[in-house]
């Protein structure tokens, strides 16, 4: 599922896009899977800077598109 979230930085917003897999219990043919995200954008301005970031930056976005994830589940009605 493709999600879109904004992580501020002091110089700026980066918009951030990125795949989501929820959670997935085991079954008998498939173990389970952790929830994830993929990050496959992040906008600085006009600017595409994914290729620019590090591991750990990216590591560090996929956290932060996890926690926007739970924001919203947290927040809705």
């Amino acid at each position: 599922m493709t999600r879109t979230t904004t992580y501020t930085t002091d110089g700026g917003d980066l918009v951030i896009e990125f795949d989501y897999q929820p959670y997935e219990a085991a079954t008998d043919v498939a173990p389970a899977t952790p929830e994830s995200a993929d990050v496959y954008s992040v906008m600085a301005g006009n600017f595409e800077i994914l290729d620019w970031c590090s591991e750990p930056s990216i590591a560090f976005f996929e956290e932060k598109c996890l926690e926007s994830v739970q924001f919203e589940r947290d927040n809705s009605f």
